[in-house]
């Protein structure tokens, strides 16, 4: 059967309408060992009682998937989107851009966002404890940025009285990839560290063109947490990482090294040159957290924490120098958290408030070159169960206050539903407002482009952009080695920020604006079986309706249809090796090209990514194991529409040590 054949049934089959699913939430430990899980209502709650839908990708899915970043971890689940580009890998929640998804490490923000985009290829998978997905809007607890939901990614922490692990991987592409990690946890204290190094050669899609699809990229990663435990009411924990990374490329000059793609229909000329592109960029982040239990029924906790950013970017025209460039950027953000609960009878009470004091400095940011900005919020919600027994219902409602030294005020309202009518069945349902607040680069960003005869100018006079929108979803759990949900969303939204033509002629002026309406909505099923103890299923599918109301067209590069498909083996003899195969497969996406002043619209081709993975353990506690895969089997990608890396090949080893604590001692100690 020829190739392109098989791709094309393989992509309709893995986008057919039936249910699909994501992996199982059910734990398979006693309940007082189920996961943790704080993002959905910022209080910690286990994972089968949160009365918001929190997905939980863990520490075995992020093993088994042989994923090396947080980006290629998030490809493989339901309804995420993950695009890579220019600015590096960025991710789509509920068709909604990049910018309206907030990320968070620890419950705390991350700044280096470059034209909206947090490359989240910046973050490795070995660091990762486990990564907390809540989808909808979600600003009535966490502010700005979070129209489209949260992404919050937990580091590791210790768990034995000495444990240590060595990740290495090296493949086609240059690729090389090491983690080496430690950490020793003690009756009241304990910590850990990681070292990484990632190295990738750059690619081209399009071998007639001079222009990369992907940098070549070093990257140094170091991070470390600890916590302590003074007494059994008291609890400190700090944490750190630091990453440099260094990252060239070539490209074609168009619309010089911002990078910016008008949406007015105005086509620019092409400056004819080639450019090296070079970024160096370090991000930092220090958090600490201080929890008090009162008693039984109160918890106070107060978080401080830092995030530093530096690009230095490096624009250098081959065999001229009229367009060389070198932009130096520093971002800093400083944010304080207080958060109190309480439980009153059958309610939850959650008050908290934030502040936010943020600097850039950009020669991009007029004549001063440099922002400043504070921010803060107060917030409440109220987790009420109304009705207890055999079919708790649980209402939460919940509201946030914020105030912002650019634009003043605005309020977000939610209102949240659990109704369990039987054991094996949960409903949710929830409704609320989403808002982001604008960007320094929208505020007040000043760039100027002789060359190709063009300016883009900030506009400190935007408002907000604002959403409203619900969500309701049904998790059916049949057997224990089965789960099934559905869940569909309906977002309306206002004042979106683009880029419009202010005036037109020899020098054509581009600013930001606010003018686009839009409204998304969809459906997501999921499967998830284990018909016997050594295989699993998982299934799902996506469809997403994306509409700009102003323009009446899809939005750009949303697909209809989004499936995803993941089997594990685990071969049933002793010592036998486990296989994984994953694939995400997506449908024709629109985009917009200029074609003589006016816009006509093309349909990129459907896809699919189709990962496969083998490990052999080679002791029967797992202290070494060996593996194998590729990635991106079909080797999908093309130079316009989907810069993907092509098929990777790899091979390498994972070894841990660890030493339990001794029963005995254990029990005495409790």
């Amino acid at each position: 059967m020829p190739i392109m054949k098989m791709k094309s049934i393989f992509i309709w089959l893995l986008l057919a309408p039936p249910a699909f699913a994501q992996e199982s939430e059910e734990p398979e430990e006693p309940d007082d060992a189920e996961e943790i899980v704080v993002t959905g209502t910022r209080t910690p709650r286990r994972l089968g009682e949160s009365p918001v839908a929190v997905e939980v990708v863990d520490r075995d899915a992020i093993e088994a998937s042989g994923a090396e970043d947080v980006a290629d971890v998030l490809d493989q689940q339901t309804g995420v989107v993950v695009n890579r580009g220019l600015f590096g890998a960025s991710v789509q929640l509920r068709g909604l851009n990049p910018e309206h998804v907030l990320i968070l490490v620890d419950g705390q923000r991350v700044v280096g966002r470059k034209d909206g985009t947090f490359d989240l290829s910046r973050i490795p998978a070995d660091s990762i404890e486990r990564i907390e997905i809540v989808k909808g809007a979600s600003s009535a607890l966490y502010g700005s940025d979070a129209m489209g939901g949260v992404i919050n990614i937990i580091t590791r922490q210790s768990k034995q009285p000495i444990e240590g692990s060595l990740h290495a991987r090296g493949g086609t592409l240059t690729t090389i990839d090491t983690t080496a990690g430690v950490g020793a946890r003690g009756r009241r204290s304990g910590f850990r560290f990681d070292a990484g190094w990632h190295n990738n050669a750059a690619f081209r899609l399009d071998p007639e063109s001079p222009q990369t699809n992907g940098n070549a990229v070093w990257q140094l990663q170091l991070s470390g947490a600890a916590d302590t435990k003074p007494n059994p009411n008291l609890t400190l924990r700090a944490s750190g990482s630091y990453a440099l990374q260094d990252s060239t490329g070539v490209e074609l000059g168009r619309s010089g090294p911002l990078g910016l793609r008008p949406t007015s229909g105005v086509e620019l000329a092409p400056t004819g040159g080639i450019f090296d592109r070079r970024n160096v960029t370090e991000d930092g982040l220090i958090r600490a957290t201080a929890d008090w239990l009162f008693d039984e029924q109160s918890r106070f906790s107060n978080t401080v924490g830092v995030s530093i950013y530096r690009d230095q970017f490096l624009w250098d025209q081959r065999n001229a120098g009229a367009e060389d460039a070198y932009e130096d950027t520093r971002e800093t953000l400083v944010q304080l958290t207080s958060q109190l609960d309480r439980v009153l009878g059958g309610h939850v009470l959650s008050v908290g408030a934030e502040g936010f004091l943020s600097a850039l400095a950009s020669p991009r940011l007029g004549e001063e070159g440099r922002g400043n900005r504070m921010r803060g919020g107060l917030y409440a919600q109220d987790e009420w169960k109304v009705l207890s027994g055999s079919a708790p219902l649980v209402v939460v409602p919940g509201v946030r206050a914020d105030g912002d030294s650019w634009f003043g005020g605005t309020v977000a309202p939610k209102l949240g539903v659990r109704f369990d009518p039987v054991s094996n069945v949960t409903l949710r349902a929830s409704a609320g407002n989403g808002w982001r607040a604008p960007e320094f680069r929208e505020l007040l960003l000043r760039f100027a482009n002789s060359a190709v005869g063009y300016t883009v100018e900030g506009n400190p006079d935007l408002r907000p952009e604002r959403s409203l929108g619900a969500n309701a979803g049904l998790e059916w759990v049949p057997a224990e080695s089965w789960s099934i949900s559905v869940s569909g969303w309906y977002d309306q939204l206002r004042d979106l920020i683009q880029i419009g033509t202010l005036e037109e002629g020899p020098t054509i002026r581009f600013g930001y604006v606010n003018v686009a309406r839009a409204r998304t909505r969809g459906l997501e099923g999921s499967l998830g079986m284990k018909p016997v103890h050594w295989l699993g299923i998982d299934l799902s599918t996506t469809i997403t309706d994306a509409v700009d109301l102003d323009l009446q067209r899809p939005l750009e590069g949303r697909a209809l249809l989004q499936g995803t498909a993941a089997i594990r083996v685990d071969v049933p003899v002793r010592r036998g090796p486990d296989l994984t195969a994953r694939a995400v497969g997506f449908g024709p996406r629109p985009f917009y090209e200029s074609d003589g002043g006016s816009e006509i619209r093309v349909d990129a081709d459907p896809y699919a990514l189709v990962d496969l993975k083998v490990r052999q353990p080679l002791d029967a506690s797992d202290t070494i194991t060996l593996f194998a895969g590729v990635e991106n089997l079909l080797d999908a990608g093309d130079a316009r529409y989907l810069q993907t890396a092509p098929r990777l090949f790899y091979g390498g080893l994972d070894a841990r040590l660890a030493r339990a604590r001794d029963r005995r001692t254990s029990e005495i100690s409790r």
